[in-house]
């Protein structure tokens, strides 16, 4: 009876049905497994450095979230230790006067890894809230690696973001 009410209250309020922070989770994983079965589907965008690729494989979009999955393969005998994952909007060119990156904080991680031990890889969805690029910015995914020097950086316009598929 709780559970309606609620359901119903944020539906006369807000125009859609409120969800609680559970349900809503839930929904996150349910779509995040559903990308992990559909696999791949840019190629194209990646870095590499000392043996170590991470690459941007999909942009999926669901409602008002956007997802990003990512691997990094490890392929060299040590052990990749990671640091953070940071989206940032950034300039696209160094000319213009420097702003204070964006940095968008995700809202669910599907399958975080701490961790890619040696010749491994390890695959991982970011979900964020949907966002669009500004002229002359560009989305940059920083991935660190800690206490060592092998950081990975990924950089995207809007046209990537555009093309998002659909759960």
């Amino acid at each position: 009876m709780t559970r309606l009410f609620i359901l119903l209250t944020g539906y006369l309020l807000f125009g859609q049905p409120t969800y609680s922070v559970a349900q809503k989770n839930v929904q996150l994983q349910h779509c995040c497994e559903k990308i992990m079965k559909a696999g791949p589907w840019i190629g194209y965008l990646g870095a590499h450095s000392g043996k170590m690729r991470f690459r941007l494989l999909g942009i999926y979009s669901h409602g008002s979230t956007i997802f990003f999955l990512l691997r990094l393969n490890n392929r060299s005998p040590l052990d990749y230790d990671i640091d953070s994952v940071r989206f940032c909007i950034a300039e696209r060119a160094r000319t213009l006067p420097a702003a204070p990156p964006g940095i968008l904080r995700p809202v669910y991680v599907y399958d975080s890894t701490s961790t890619v031990p040696g010749y491994r890889r390890a695959t991982t969805i970011y979900v964020l809230p949907r966002f669009t690029l500004p002229a002359g910015r560009r989305l940059q995914i920083i991935l660190r690696e800690r206490n060592g020097g092998r950081h990975l950086r990924i950089q995207t316009g809007n046209a990537a973001l555009i093309r998002a598929r659909l759960i």
